[in-house]
């Protein structure tokens, strides 16, 4: 997932078209989503009569990789973002 985040990420450096910044945005949320079902896990246990639920970090190398990750793409993240604040600018003239 992440060769596929940096490739998109450097082919919008390279051509910042809509079609690279949805791809590229694309990426990112499948990876997010990825982490965000995977990262955590909910343990139950009965304690003192009751049923404890607690939710258990699985993997802390988990997080160091999203934030290097978010930190090399930090560019490309606020130029995708641009490009879709200028889109919904052009919109709104058209309407």
């Amino acid at each position: 997932m992440l060769k596929k985040i940096k490739a998109a990420g450097d082919k919008l450096k390279r051509t910042k078209s809509r079609a690279n910044v949805i791809e590229y945005k694309e990426y990112i949320q499948e990876y997010l989503s990825f982490v965000l079902e995977n990262y955590y896990r909910i343990r139950q246990d009965f304690g003192l009569g009751r049923l404890l639920v607690r939710v258990e970090v699985i993997n802390k190398k988990v997080e160091e990789l999203t934030r290097a990750l978010l930190e090399q793409q930090r560019k490309n993240i606020a130029i995708a973002g641009k490009i879709d604040e200028i889109t919904g600018l052009l919109i709104d003239l058209y309407n």
